[in-house]
């Protein structure tokens, strides 16, 4: 759907300014309308899954004991 509207969208634009005549402003306020209409989906038709909260505390990858393995160069 983002690859169709990033190639859509200027076609769409590129006709509205030939149709009105170079009003950047006329068509600039057609490309509010699926702004908003993204934006009321975001933020109205989306729903965030419910994250359990673990109990584990986090652990460095490495240990202190490791570090002697390693030469002293």
């Amino acid at each position: 759907m983002d690859t169709i509207g990033a190639f859509a969208g200027p076609l769409v634009a590129i006709g509205l300014m030939l149709l009105f005549s170079d009003h950047i402003r006329t068509v600039l306020r057609f490309a509010v309308v699926p702004a908003v209409i993204a934006f009321g989906v975001i933020v109205f038709g989306i729903e965030e899954p419910a994250h359990e909260h673990e109990s584990r505390r986090f652990q460095l990858p490495l240990r202190w004991a490791a570090s002697r393995e390693f030469s002293g160069r």
